[in-house]
């Protein structure tokens, strides 16, 4: 049976992306750009009276963090059962769903990341 929720399928516990989100059941890579517009999907869903959708984005947003590279930039292809990158393209893109978490959070948790994307542009 598909893993979906909130209109996408996520990645199973065991992989090194564990609970991503991925465009098919069957999909063991996704374009961090795709991956990043699915998270700050659900951080809009998220209300004052459930913040059960923005839970569900900060998982993967903590994974990301580590998968940050020296030049602030993380693979634009990821294999998310390695974390490996699949192609040599990289992109900025989770530095703008961080941003928002700590907006949504009133926190600079994602901070050092942020900072780290931004001094390096």
């Amino acid at each position: 049976m598909p893993n979906k929720l909130w209109g996408v399928y996520w990645t199973p516990a065991n992989w090194i992306c564990s609970f991503f989100p991925r465009p098919t059941d069957d999909a063991s890579s996704a374009q961090t750009t795709w991956i990043i517009e699915q998270l700050e999907y659900l951080v809009s869903l998220a209300t004052d009276a459930d913040y059960t959708p923005m839970q569900r984005a900060l998982h993967p947003a903590h994974i990301l963090v580590t998968l940050q590279g020296k030049d602030g930039a993380w693979p634009e292809v990821l294999n998310l059962l390695t974390g490996e990158p699949v192609t040599s393209e990289r992109t900025r893109e989770p530095a703008r769903l961080f941003r928002k978490l700590n907006a949504r959070l009133a926190s600079s948790e994602f901070a050092v990341a942020i900072a780290h994307a931004e001094a390096l542009e």
